[in-house]
Formats: C-alpha cells, structure tokens, sequence
C-alpha cells in the first residue's frame, strides 16, 4: 500500500487498479494508507514524505464522500438502478 500511494503521490490516478490489487475499494484503501502514513518512520519513509501521503489520502477521501453525497442527494439509485 505504502509503495502504490508513494507511486501515484505526485499526480496521476491509480485509483482504478486499487480494488484488483488490493481487493478493498479506493476510499478504504485511503483510509488504511492515512493510518500508516501517519507512522513514517515504522515504514521506512521520511516524515515529509508520510504528511504528503497524509494529505493525498485526505484529499482522496473527501472526494470520494462528495461524490457519494451528490449522488445521494441527486436521488441517482447507487446500484444503478432506477431512483428510487
């Protein structure tokens, strides 16, 4: 998780190999990064570079629950179905 959040850190999009590499969804898998990111020096990484992944995971996160939220709000069925 470490090595796929420090490849894609500095622009890019990887989020479409996370569920087949990773078997979890991109949101959680951010969440779980956030959390190791958040002990830098157990992983090897400088503190500069855990506060990026920190940040990367934040910015993911929050774009994850707004697009969620909107298509809540727009009354689109999530399963891709008819609104219910």
């Amino acid at each position: 998780m470490i090595k796929f959040g420090l490849d894609w850190r500095s622009g890019g999009d990887g989020d479409e190999f996370i569920l087949a590499e990773f078997g979890i969804t991109p949101t959680e898998f951010y969440r779980r990064l956030q959390e190791y990111a958040a002990r830098p020096e157990y992983w090897g990484i400088e503190p500069w570079v855990g506060e990026q992944l920190r940040l990367l995971c934040a910015r993911k996160i929050t774009v994850s629950e707004q697009t969620v939220g909107d298509r809540k709000g727009s009354g689109a069925a999530l399963d891709g179905g008819e609104p219910r």
